[in-house]
């Protein structure tokens, strides 16, 4: 029995705390991905927990779906699962990789579309009263903000509007360009002094 290492796109994460992550791959660079096979990895126990913060340390995300994922595994049967692979490492640097040409690529179509410094000379309000907030559900970091938040807008000095969306997966995209568009129209109606994203 060898261990070897499998390069492939996430579309599928299931983590249980100190039981179990399940990770399903397919083939990134295939020309249809809807037909593309599928590989399924998992690990149990402790390892669950070592592999998930290890990889979101060194990452800064957690892993999930749309993520290029290079993870060395052991290739088992088991009698509940069929043949799988046992996950025994994950490598962050192509993950990292493919995240910073995804930032270039940003980056260079703002700079290219002369919006990139846009949001710099704008001037700033003189004071917060109106605040969108574009946020994951259920994320530490938004309950975190909104207990803070709350003290503020219960003494009446600034109202805030929490407007949700993924940030991972397929349809994130389409969701975080909903919640823009929602604080555009929050905008029209009268003016926002802020809009403030949660990442996690």
């Amino acid at each position: 029995k060898h261990d070897i290492w499998l390069i492939g796109q996430v579309t599928k994460v299931k983590h249980i705390e100190g039981k179990q992550l399940s990770v399903e791959l397919i083939d990134a660079e295939s020309q249809d991905t809807s037909k593309a096979p599928v590989a399924r990895i998992i690990a149990f126990g402790p390892k669950v927990d070592l592999l998930w913060s290890k990889f979101f340390e060194e990452t800064g995300q957690e892993l999930g779906e749309g993520i290029r994922l290079r993870t060395k595994i052991s290739v088992d049967f088991d009698v509940k699962y069929g043949l799988t692979g046992r996950i025994i490492e994950i490598d962050p640097r192509l993950t990292i990789g493919a995240i910073e040409a995804q930032l270039k690529k940003i980056r260079e179509t703002l700079k290219r579309e002369q919006l990139w410094t846009k949001n710099q000379i704008l001037p700033g309000p003189l004071d917060y009263c109106r605040i969108a907030v574009i946020h994951p559900s259920g994320a530490s970091g938004y309950k975190d903000f909104k207990s803070d938040a709350s003290i503020l807008e219960n003494l009446g000095l600034v109202k805030f509007f929490y407007l949700e969306s993924t940030f991972e997966g397929a349809n994130s995209e389409s969701q975080i360009l909903q919640a823009f568009q929602q604080a555009f129209d929050l905008h029209k109606a009268k003016c926002l002094d802020a809009i403030c994203i949660i990442r996690g």
